[in-house]
């Protein structure tokens, strides 16, 4: 049993020299992050961003941890364990932050691993299988999906009153706050983070090999928005090989943000979202 990968996208969003998001392929590990700084200042120096430095030492650590031939889950907490190390190390000291002003993020992991299929996700990042020609989701709605949603409605409701973008953003920063400070706690959502106690908060599903989907789509709600918000295509439309290469998709994507700019045809958080995505076909 093998991974291929079909296709796979990584645009930035708001800003040309950053990008939150991540996705990384190999044999045996298909991984997509979409990652979210913390609200307020930056907590490191010389980085991008804090959320951008978190999606790349993960990933770094990660693969570091399955190399010394790791399980998948033991690869994760180890990963998870020494990026927090290394976030503390960078910071100078440990200090007790909450939760809204530490960088987190949103993942999907497919893993080969024996005889199975994992599967991981942490937050609203989109996983799909497709098998026999039905199209799953093999987790439930994110709760951080409900947050969004009524952000979204107290921000556009902001722009319709006649305030620009950034007033309306500044105007719902206490609620993000509120919804931030429920990551990783019982009622929350989840999401990766710079403490340990995410990976109790991680979702797993395991496909034994025999059962194994044909093909996997992993995105980040940035490049999921093109089937689930902008009806520019449909994931079976992804599935089958109808929409041309990703990069026709993300050029569809950012085109839909520009025409509307003011956020009111398709109300959401940021004009514009970093966008990645990873179309893999299982074989035997």
């Amino acid at each position: 049993m093998l991974m291929k990968c079909l296709d796979w996208a990584c645009s930035p969003g708001m800003l040309p020299n950053r990008n939150e998001d991540h996705v990384h392929f190999d044999r045996r590990l298909a991984l997509v992050l979409d990652g979210a700084t913390g609200l307020g200042d930056p907590l490191l120096t010389g980085e991008s961003s804090d959320a951008e430095w978190l999606v790349h030492a993960f990933t770094q650590k990660l693969i570091e941890a399955i190399d010394h031939h790791n399980s998948v889950l033991e690869g994760l907490s180890q990963a998870v364990h020494g990026v927090t190390e290394l976030f503390w190390q960078k910071l100078g000291k440990r200090c007790s932050l909450p939760k809204h002003r530490l960088p987190s993020a949103g993942m999907a992991l497919a893993a080969l691993e024996g005889e199975e299929i994992l599967l991981a996700r942490f937050g609203d990042c989109s996983l799909q299988t497709l098998s026999q020609g039905v199209i799953q989701s093999p987790f439930p709605a994110s709760p951080l999906e409900k947050l969004d949603n009524r952000a979204i409605a107290s921000l556009n409701q902001q722009i319709h009153t006649g305030k620009s973008y950034s007033a309306a953003r500044s105007s719902i920063k206490d609620t993000l706050k509120e919804h931030r400070n429920t990551m990783n706690t019982q009622g929350g959502y989840s999401a990766l983070s710079v403490d340990p106690e995410c990976l109790s908060y991680l979702e797993v599903k395991r496909i034994p090999i025999q059962h194994a989907p044909q093909r996997l789509l992993l995105a980040s709600d940035g490049f999921a928005a093109a089937f689930e918000a902008y009806n520019i295509c449909t994931a079976e439309n992804i599935f089958m090989g109808e929409t041309k290469a990703f990069s026709t998709l993300i050029k569809k994507i950012r085109l839909t943000e520009k025409k509307d700019i003011e956020l009111k045809r398709y109300p959401r958080l940021k004009p514009h979202d970093d966008a990645s995505a990873l179309l893999i076909e299982v074989k035997s």
